[in-house]
Formats: C-alpha cells, sequence, structure tokens
C-alpha cells in the first residue's frame, strides 16, 4: 500500500532525489535504467529540460518517479514519464500525462512529442487513447514509433503526409547519437 502520492518541481528537488525519482519510476522497464546525478545533469541540458515545468514523484517522502519536459521554444517534449511499482498501474500515468497536455495548453505551446518503444505496449496504449497517432518508425531506433495527434502535421520526415488544415512544424535538429522525438501531440494546443 502506498502512503500519499505529491509530487514537487524539480527545481525544487536535489539532483538526488530525482535520479532516485527517475531510476526507481523505470524500474522493470523494457530497458533497464540506472540514473545516476551527473547522467541527469547532462540529461538536463542536452535536452533542454524546463526545471519548473518537470516534477518528481514521491510516495509518502521516498522518490517514486518522474516527468521530465524539455523545451525548445513552443515546443514541448515529454523527455521521460515513469512512475515507479509502488504507483504504477492505477491511472496515474494517465493523470501526470493529462496534466502535461494541460500545461502544455496554458504555455501556450504548438506541440507536445515524445517517444515510445513499440514493446512497451502500456505506455504506447496510453498515448494513443490521449489522441497521439503512430507516424513513423524512427530512424536508428527499431523498437520505437513516432506518434502525433491525428489533426498536427507530422515532422517532414514522417511517414504520414501532410493533414489538411495543418502546417508542418520544424522538426528538432538532429545530431548523429542524438535522440529524436516519437511521439507528438497538437489537439487544442494552438
Amino acid at each position: 500500500m502506498t502512503s500519499a502520492i505529491s509530487h514537487r518541481r524539480l527545481s525544487e528537488c536535489s539532483l538526488e532525489d530525482a535520479a532516485e525519482g527517475f531510476t526507481t519510476g523505470f524500474s522493470g522497464y523494457v530497458v533497464p535504467m540506472n540514473v545516476t546525478v551527473p547522467s541527469l545533469q547532462l540529461r538536463i541540458e542536452r535536452d533542454h529540460v524546463d526545471l519548473d515545468e518537470s516534477l518528481v514523484y514521491f510516495d509518502g517522502e521516498k522518490p517514486a518517479g518522474i516527468l521530465l519536459i524539455g523545451r525548445r521554444g513552443d515546443l514541448s517534449r515529454v523527455g521521460a514519464i515513469g512512475m515507479g511499482p509502488t504507483i504504477r498501474g492505477r491511472g496515474f500515468g494517465r493523470s501526470v500525462m493529462l496534466n502535461a497536455i494541460e500545461a502544455a495548453k496554458a504555455r501556450g505551446d504548438r506541440k507536445l512529442i515524445l517517444e515510445v518503444i513499440n514493446t512497451n505496449e502500456r505506455a504506447r496504449d496510453l498515448y494513443l487513447s490521449l489522441g497521439f497517432v503512430i507516424t513513423r518508425k524512427l530512424v536508428g531506433f527499431g523498437r520505437s514509433r513516432k506518434l502525433a495527434a491525428p489533426d498536427v502535421a507530422p515532422a517532414e520526415n514522417a511517414t504520414s503526409g501532410r493533414l489538411p488544415g495543418c502546417s508542418h512544424g520544424s522538426p528538432m535538429p538532429i545530431s548523429p547519437g542524438r535522440r529524436i522525438p516519437a511521439v507528438s501531440r497538437g489537439p487544442g494546443l494552438r
């Protein structure tokens, strides 16, 4: 049984708590994760993580999950969302994603994107149920798919065509070894 679940902005947490929340949030994940303070610092810098929009979730006083939001202009990216075993499987991830979507709308973001590994069916199905759609398979990530909302134009190199009434957004710059977005949502974000 869990204690009271709460969250704090990443800007209000120690990096140790955030790294523990990240590692716990991804325990049992399809790709093993062991996040250290230095690796989290690198991710924060590399992915333009917004420390005030990103959250660390706590089960009582113990870090139990994380939501990292990266921002570039009016483009937001869910860089990580992971809920630990004590809070997983009860619809909490859905609530976190709905709040992230509402926060993106409130900021006036044009698009909210993320990526998902295809074999992570629970997460993929959650994103699809929230209006995200698959737009393409990521190059170099054979188990990932790009997802976008039906009324938001996919990136230029997506496999689906331009959607009526939508303009193409600028894809994020991609450099060798850099992860690229795989999920996009836009309904109501504009």
